[in-house]
């Protein structure tokens, strides 16, 4: 039997023992890429490890609930914001500063 998270749910499992199979949709400000694993075992944020796990996003980028990546800023704007939840957050180079990156974490 195969089963797992789908991409944009994590497992909220904090149990290693019994047959647990519980996925969530992933928050704003955190990307879950889900995963399958082989038995109904689903261990999540306890101390057991991460099988389908939660991650919160970097300075650069940002993500609105249920995603399974996080969104570069685009070139030109920034954010130095972790978990941020919205392109809000990127903020435009101020005058004679620009950045060519893409998920630039600062104006110079």
């Amino acid at each position: 039997v195969s089963a797992g998270c789908d991409a944009g749910t994590y497992c909220v499992s904090t149990s290693f023992s019994g047959w647990i199979h519980e996925c969530e949709g992933c928050p704003a400000g955190f990307y879950c890429p889900g995963q399958d694993w082989t038995s109904w075992n689903c261990w999540g944020e306890g101390d057991y490890g991460d099988n389908a796990p939660k991650n919160e996003c970097g300075a650069g980028t940002y993500a609105s609930s249920g995603a399974a990546s996080c969104t570069s800023c685009v070139a030109g704007r920034y954010s130095g914001t972790v978990g941020a939840t919205s392109t809000a957050v990127c903020l435009e180079c101020g005058a004679g500063k620009a950045s060519r990156l893409v998920g630039a974490t600062s104006e110079s």
